[in-house]
């Protein structure tokens, strides 16, 4: 009984000591004791000095000045509350914007309140001090509301040493305290001139609904933290002047763990040359939290509005952790850096950036890196950066690269995910963001997904959107247009790494006309060789409408430009299971993808629909850069003969491209090319120009050079080269489907070209114009007949429609081939004539008859592929050409719908496309054959993305049967095209 009672006493005396109120009034007349309004004290000081812990001060409005030479100085709990008017009963009565209770620390009152002036300010006291000599975490709180703290200054010379006697003007505090509804403003200090926490017991302490304006601080942050954790502003504004510039930001932590920022602002301040981040300010700091808070109209040397930045090692052994640092719901605009980071700089912290906005920033404007955003780490610890669903607009490097995000990535896996990208600009590289990592770092990736980049710019350099240097990336499910630089929307390549781009689009790059695309509209690849090759792959992707239109020496690729190297690993870009529509290479640019030096290009089961160039190759482009050097000081070019690139293409499609020079669809020189079960379809070359409709094969000069090439199984129709007559040196046009061409001055003993054909269908309309032709070098005056070996081996199975070319005989080592020139195109394929009014080139699916000639017409060896143009397995004799006839019934295929896969088609019933989405793990790629109710194959295609679209814009309406070949079996799916 009596522990109860001695609990219960103790309450009731720490209930009576809490509540304790001491009343204060400048302008009170009565006893001078603080026991009620009429009584109150009149000195603020003294009614501190005489207040118990636990006390509360009721603060009427009015201007309480610091003693002369002394701060108002508390070391106990006590709360302080301002903004009464004298009669309240409540502290909820109080308004403070009604009855504004200054704490001030000019002490003869001659502060001019606008500019500051260091004699007037002489006087000036430090305003408020608070100490627990607690040994770590404070025994108390000490609470201020409703206060304005202003005029505090103490020593401006500081030099080196402790901060302490240089810190807090307004406030210094080394206990923990709740502010609430307190306004800092002209106070100065180097460390924190409005207000100051340092060592742990100042930890936890909070700031709620705070104002902070026209504080200076001559070194570091208007609030200053150092060795405090878990500091948190709340519902806060800050404020400063663009017309004076200050040499320190708001915000500044040292030694840290634990800083919320939550529904503040920060706005107007010039921190010139000399500040760090204008908002923020971290060193040695860590679990940083900015969320709701809006950034605008900042400026500082480096980080406009941020700068966290930890040293190197710092807690070397913690783990790599993306949330670091998270900035959530944030927007910056207006925010500017004379160096680095418009916004926002990171050094050595992970950090996670999400549903936010960075617009109209600016950052290194005297040559530096990242308009928005810049990151770096300078040790071995991992980090990660992560973006998501954020936008950046209209961020700017008017000195260099990076026009939204530089990071140097090197030990960093860097995540940017949902997020938008317009209208940056970069004055060098990446119009939208740099990533640079380093040949050294194997361990590291770095991934951009579902992103939009519209409308980027990157001066002169590379990259309108985004550079990848030296890092494992993955680009994915994300869209590119209406960009605009002299070489790629995005770059790839460098340090022997691997780079996917995957299910993205590229559409209308370099279409403006105030474009400079001179290589690359859609992707400019750098490639090196040595040790380890660069690997690149392209993946279900579609590039339309992209524009090169540079003048330059080497001008090209209007969807891919590859620029290859040599070494011990020759690079790789592989392109499968995309679309290049309407690209256009114009001023005597070359192809929608060229490939220069040293490069193996892969295209597998890929589209080239009606794309353009005013140089070489329609479609694909690839050739050598001569080297040059000096015999007897005469210059002289040459060509590497161990730099010899292969060109591979398996079940792809070439309609309707053009070259204005040569090579309609592909146009090689010094390449070899191994095409196997593709279709070309009405491919040509300028009328009056070279030769080769679909392809031309240019041999090479280098001493040495033996090129061996392959065309087994592939469909050519109607493909047409120039129609040029030879005139004195000026050799004809030939070769509606191939042409081969071998330069002058080479050693039949030591060049070579090799053709190799097998089970290819050639059909022209008109049977006089040859297939396969051999261009003559009748244009090089030195050497007008020499051409080197020139072979053309057929393993027999090729049809031709049209006369063979005189000048250039097969040795047959094996099978026959077939030449009929009085062949019905219409016995041989469905629609050849293209009467179908919904459709846009012919179909050469093979009509089933008995009569079909192509039908088990070829002849069979390991060349022969196992499967068509399809994916379909090839069974017995194979057909000629790229198609086999499939016979196989859609209705006994199982029901995708009850296979328990997870394959998604919407919308259904459609107007022009099926979205096909992958969601079953165990399904790598799928192949898809659409025929009509009559089983008749209009189309088909093989995928390999998540997101997967099939276009049946060119479909008739109807219903039609979808056979889904997936792991090996066999599935079906309807749907309906409206």
């Amino acid at each position: 009984m009596q522990k109860i009672l001695l609990l219960i006493g103790l309450v009731l005396s720490a209930f009576t000591a809490t509540a304790q109120v001491i009343y204060v009034d400048a302008d009170a007349g009565g006893n001078n004791d603080g026991t009620s309004w009429t009584d109150a004290y009149t000195d603020l000081g003294i009614a501190i000095n005489n207040a118990e812990a636990g006390s509360s001060l009721w603060i009427a409005g009015g201007r309480y000045v610091t003693p002369d030479t002394a701060a108002f100085f508390i070391d106990r709990e006590l709360s302080l509350y301002g903004g009464f008017d004298g009669s309240e009963t409540s502290v909820e009565e109080a308004d403070p914007v009604t009855n504004p209770t200054i704490l001030s620390g000019d002490v003869m009152g001659n502060d001019n309140g606008t500019v500051y002036d260091s004699t007037l300010a002489a006087d000036n006291n430090r305003v408020l001090i608070i100490i627990d000599t607690s040994e770590v975490t404070s025994s108390f709180t000490v609470t201020l509301d409703g206060l304005t703290i202003r005029d505090g200054a103490v020593a401006a010379d500081y030099e080196e040493g402790s901060p302490i006697p240089f810190a807090g003007g307004g406030l210094y505090s080394e206990a923990r305290t709740d502010i609430s509804r307190v306004t800092f403003t002209a106070n100065r200090a180097p460390f924190g001139s409005a207000s100051a926490h340092i060592f742990t017991t100042g930890s936890q302490s909070t700031f709620d609904n705070v104002v902070s304006e026209g504080n200076y601080s001559g070194i570091r942050g208007n609030h200053y933290f150092n060795s405090v954790d878990s500091i948190s502003f709340t519902n806060s504004t800050f404020s400063g002047s663009t017309d004076v510039v200050v040499d320190g930001g708001f915000i500044s932590t040292v030694a840290m763990t634990g800083l919320t920022i939550d529904g503040c602002s920060f706005s107007d301040l010039n921190g010139g040359d000399v500040v760090r981040g204008g908002a923020l300010n971290t060193a040695s700091t860590l679990d940083i939290r900015i969320m709701n808070s809006d950034f605008s109209n900042l400026s500082a040397d480096l980080g406009g509005a941020l700068y966290l930045r930890n040293p190197n090692l710092y807690l070397a052994d913690r783990e790599t952790n993306a949330e670091e640092c998270v900035i959530d719901n944030c927007t910056f605009t207006d925010i500017n850096a004379q160096r680095w980071g418009g916004a926002a700089f990171f050094g050595n912290i992970s950090h996670t950036i999400s549903n936010s906005t960075f617009t109209d920033g600016i950052g290194a404007q005297t040559g530096g890196l990242g308009g928005a955003v810049y990151g770096q780490s300078g040790d071995t610890i991992r980090y990660a950066y992560h973006i998501d669903n954020t936008d950046f607009i209209r961020n700017t490097t008017s000195g260099s690269s990076g026009g939204a995000i530089f990071y140097f990535a090197d030990g960093v896996d860097v995540k940017i995910t949902g997020s938008r990208f317009e209208g940056n600009i970069a004055a060098g590289n990446a119009g939208a963001i740099f990533l640079q990592g380093s040949s050294t770092d194997r361990v590291t990736a770095s991934m951009i997904d579902n992103c939009e980049f519209v409308g980027n710019t990157a001066g002169a350099g590379f990259a309108a959107a985004a550079l990848l240097l030296f890092e494992k990336s993955t680009v994915s499910n994300s869209s590119f247009m209406e960009n605009s630089a002299t070489n790629g929307s995005l770059y790839v390549g460098a340090g022997g790494k691997a780079y996917h781009v995957v299910n993205s689009e590229f559409t209308n790059n370099g279409s403006s006309t105030n474009s400079t695309f001179a290589r690359g509209a859609g992707i400019w690849a750098g490639l090196s060789g040595g040790n380890l090759g660069d690997s690149v792959v392209v993946d279900s992707c579609t590039f339309s409408g992209n524009v090169v239109s540079g003048d330059d020496f080497i001008s090209g690729g209007s969807a891919i430009y590859v620029s290859g190297d040599t070494g011990p690993m020759v690079p790789s870009f592989r392109v499968m299971n995309s679309s290049f529509v309407n690209n256009a290479s114009t001023n005597d640019a070359d192809a929608a993808i060229e490939v220069i030096n040293g490069t193996n290009l892969e295209v597998i089961n890929s589209d080239f629909f009606a794309n353009s160039s005013s140089g070489n190759g329609g479609a694909i482009n690839m050739w050598q850069l001569p080297e040059r050097d000096t015999l007897d000081n005469v210059p002289f070019t040459f060509y590497l003969p161990d730099n010899l690139p292969t060109l591979t293409v398996e079940r792809s499609l070439f309609v309707n491209n053009n070259a204005g020079v040569q090579g309609g669809a592909i146009n090689l020189f010094s390449s070899t090319i191994d095409m196997r079960n593709s279709i070309m379809l009405g491919n040509t070359v300028d009328n009056g120009e070279g030769s080769g409709g679909g392809i031309i094969i240019n041999g090479s000069s280098s001493p040495g050079a033996v090129l061996d090439n392959y065309l087994i199984n592939n469909t050519f129709y109607n493909n047409r080269d120039g129609g040029r007559i030879g005139i004195d040196t000026l050799p004809g046009s030939v070769g509606n489907a191939v042409a081969i061409f071998q330069p002058g001055n080479t050693d039949a003993d030591s060049n070579a070209v090799v053709l190799t054909i097998q089970n290819n269908a050639f059909f022209m309309d008109a049977p006089q114009e040859e297939s396969i032709g051999l261009e003559l070098n009748t244009g090089d005056v030195s050497d007008p007949t020499g051409f080197g070996a020139i072979t053309v081996n057929s393993l027999g199975g090729n049809y031709f429609s049209s006369s063979l070319a005189a000048n250039l005989p097969f040795t047959d080592v094996s099978g026959e081939d077939i030449v009929n020139v009085e062949v019905d195109l219409e016995d041989i394929f469905v629609d050849p004539f293209e009467s179908d009014p919904n459709s846009d080139f012919p179909n050469v699916n093979l009509v089933d008859s008995e009569t079909n000639v192509l039908i088990n017409g070829g002849t069979t060896g390991d060349l022969v592929p196992e499967v068509d143009f399809y994916n379909r397995t090839r069974i017995g004799l194979p057909d000629i050409g790229a198609i086999e006839l499939d016979t196989t019934s859609t209705s006994v295929a199982e029901p995708i719908s009850q296979s328990g896969l997870a394959l998604e088609f919407f919308p259904n019933p459609t107007v022009d496309v099926v979205n096909i989405v992958n969601h079953d793990p165990a399904i790598r790629d799928f192949t898809v054959l659409v025929s009509d109710m009559q089983g008749r194959f209009v189309g088909g295609r093989q995928f390999g993305a998540v997101n997967n679209k099939l276009d049946v814009s060119g479909l008739p309406k109807g219903v039609y049967n979808l056979t889904l070949l997936i792991n090996g079996k066999v599935y079906s799916q309807q749907i309906m095209r409206q």
